[in-house]
């Protein structure tokens, strides 16, 4: 007989598993924020074994960086992060506990021109390794919506 795989402790419910997205979904949702920005609320997350909780908070009006502007980016606001393991990891205690990451990360949102889609600009965290900085680098957007679709609100 097979051995069972660790699910872990505890592992996902059925009804959490439901009731959350995939990370590929909740990076699309991002994209089409309300006008106001991607910075409000928060995204259940699982990808077949964890369940996780991303949760952004705290939105403000951030300025552009000169790189930034050349990417065209707009209307960027900047807000804190938190990343919550809820189920399906092993059990851990004090800094191991959600990836090590001990206080919020700070992200940085902005628009691709007037209207268009949210992208993730600035990602910067206190990880166990030290200081981590993501910065986008480069953009390339293609058409527009299709018609009668419009940005959404998470």
């Amino acid at each position: 007989q097979p051995e069972m795989p660790f699910l872990g402790d505890p592992p996902a419910t059925r009804e959490q598993r439901l009731g959350a997205v995939g990370y590929l979904t909740g990076a699309m949702r991002l994209t089409v924020a309300a006008d106001e920005g991607p910075c409000h609320g928060a995204e259940t997350i699982f990808n077949g074994k964890e369940l996780s909780e991303l949760g952004f908070a705290n939105p403000r009006p951030t300025p552009l960086s000169d790189g930034q502007k050349k990417l065209g980016l707009v209307n960027a606001v900047r807000c804190s992060a938190t990343f919550k393991e809820v189920a399906g990891y092993k059990r851990k205690k004090g800094k191991d506990q959600n990836q090590g990451l001990d206080r919020p990360i700070q992200v940085d949102f902005a628009q691709v021109g007037e209207g268009g889609p949210w992208v993730l600009a600035r990602l910067q965290a206190h990880t166990i390794l030290g200081a981590a900085v993501i910065e986008l680098a480069r953009v390339k957007a293609h058409g527009k919506l299709p018609e009668g679709i419009v940005q959404a609100a998470r």
